[in-house]
């Protein structure tokens, strides 16, 4: 497993957000040790946590979703 040290770029760090938020927002979502992980799921977990549907929207940056 890969380790942070003290001279990892924050820019580096952003990148691989970045690209693991798009992984996760893509419609097939992210496959992590055997749990498919995709924006809806992540929406009901935030949900049933108590986040607003305005603070869901912004965090996952997409359009609401109606029930």
């Amino acid at each position: 497993m890969a380790q942070c040290t003290s001279n990892v770029r924050t820019d580096d760090a952003r990148h691989t957000l970045r690209r693991v938020r798009q992984l996760i927002l893509n419609n097939a979502g992210i496959n992590v040790g055997g749990v498919q992980i995709t924006a809806p799921i992540i929406r009901l977990h935030l949900q049933e946590s108590g986040f607003n549907n305005s603070a869901i929207n912004s965090l996952l940056d997409t359009p609401a979703i109606s029930n």
